[in-house]
């Protein structure tokens, strides 16, 4: 009888709740730490900040994650993951409304790295939330909605903040203030809704407290493959995010509202893509092809997207640039493909492909901002580091000959 409530709760319809809430809550960070693109205009000319510096809050959230990350998993992965996300979330609001109120750039630097903190110490609830509450068939087609989740609320976000920082009459610590409250209210959602699965698999044995074996984790070939193919092309990415309505603003006098617009359709795209890859990436050949294609139209469309500032010709080339990231479910998946892991190395694993994710990010705008002046300009710069997206393209041809993608974790 017990066993049979076990069951039903588990694989009930709140168990969509519960991640979706979690993906959500976590979406907004992503969202907030990214949109200073849109900010850094004003903060620029406020804090009269050079592009290096720009690079620098840019970025410096990820640096914080590529040091720290895998630490965090072995440290936070033995903790509940409600309780886990809860006290992030906390600090994470309180960390928002700092930046908003630092009076130097030193002190905005500093209260986003500790933001970011905030992010890779809740990390390891994810992986743990997927173990608990899903079968392994539904592991890729979850990864797809929680990459879907964080596309179209970065899109939400991308679109209101031009909107919002007009009606605040250029502010950018209102701006950063409304964020706050948005995640502050998100922090309580979570609070009230967010389930710990663990009480009932713990019970049954299901998801032991294990030692954790490193070596073990380090030893798949698939995760490096798959942490290779994230380094490019989110330093690809995160360049662009950051320094694209910049250099739209400059050469074209585009609004920061079509930017806005712009970059926020890429992601609408890649959100729907990203569920739909979800459902469809179910063999190891398909899986490769995507890699192979995908690679190839995120740099060419980035690309693209300098060299016009016709709204129209922008929202199609947009499209295809977030059809291109609709790839994110296969590489997020890896981890939960390794054979012979635990469920503590599992979050392990997930720490790894984050650590790639977050070098990249770092990487991206500060390369950008020092090859700024090197190159001759912004438009130059970024088409130049849009091209480190082409390691999608190889991580795809080298899972493929390696077979380290197999389809063992479909039920």
């Amino acid at each position: 009888m017990t066993q049979a409530i076990l069951k039903n709760t588990v694989s009930g319809f709140y168990r969509w709740i519960v991640i979706g809430v979690w993906a959500l809550c976590n979406s907004v960070a992503w969202a907030v730490v990214l949109v200073i693109g849109l900010l850094l205009p004003t903060i620029g000319l406020d804090l009269d900040l050079t592009p290096t510096q720009q690079g620098l809050l840019a970025s410096i959230p990820f640096w914080g994650s590529f040091v720290l990350t895998i630490p965090c998993s072995i440290w936070f992965s033995r903790y509940r993951p409600t309780l886990l996300t809860s006290i992030t979330l906390v600090f994470g609001t309180i960390f928002l409304f700092a930046q908003a109120l630092a009076p130097i750039f030193v002190a905005i630097l500093g209260f986003r790295l500790l933001f970011g903190l905030a992010m890779v110490a809740r990390e390891p609830a994810r992986p743990t939330l997927i173990r608990q509450w899903f079968p392994s068939r539904e592991y890729i087609a979850v990864n797809g909605l929680i990459a879907g989740i964080l596309c179209l609320t970065f899109a939400t976000v991308m679109l209101a903040t031009p909107y919002v920082l007009s009606s605040l009459g250029g502010d950018w610590r209102g701006t950063l203030t409304m964020l706050g409250w948005a995640f502050a209210f998100l922090t309580i959602l979570w609070v009230l809704l967010g389930r710990d699965g663990s009480e009932l698999h713990y019970r049954f044995g299901e998801f032991p407290v294990e030692p954790i074996s490193v070596k073990n984790v380090t030893r798949h070939k698939a995760l490096w493959l798959a942490g290779f193919g994230f380094v490019g092309v989110t330093m690809a990415w995160s360049s662009f995010v950051a320094f694209y309505p910049t250099f739209m603003l400059d050469k074209f006098l585009f609004p920061l509202r079509y930017s806005g617009l712009i970059l926020a359709f890429s992601m609408v795209c890649s959100g729907v893509f990203s569920v739909v890859i979800g459902y469809i990436a179910t063999t190891p050949k398909r899986r490769s092809s995507i890699l192979k294609i995908f690679g190839i139209l995120i740099a060419g469309s980035q690309i693209m997207l300098l060299t016009t500032d016709s709204l129209p010709l922008l929202l199609v080339i947009a499209a295809v640039n977030g059809i291109g990231f609709g790839f994110f479910p296969i590489l997020l998946t890896v981890p939960f493909q390794l054979p012979a892991i635990g469920a503590r190395e599992l979050a392990v694993a997930h720490s790894i492909i984050l650590t790639s994710f977050s070098l990249g990010m770092a990487l991206g705008p500060m390369a950008a901002g020092l090859l700024h002046e090197p190159l001759g300009g912004l438009g130059t710069t970024l088409a130049f580091v849009s091209l480190t997206a082409l390691t999608v393209v190889l991580s795809g041809f080298l899972l493929e000959s390696s077979s380290a993608i197999d389809s063992s974790y479909i039920e």
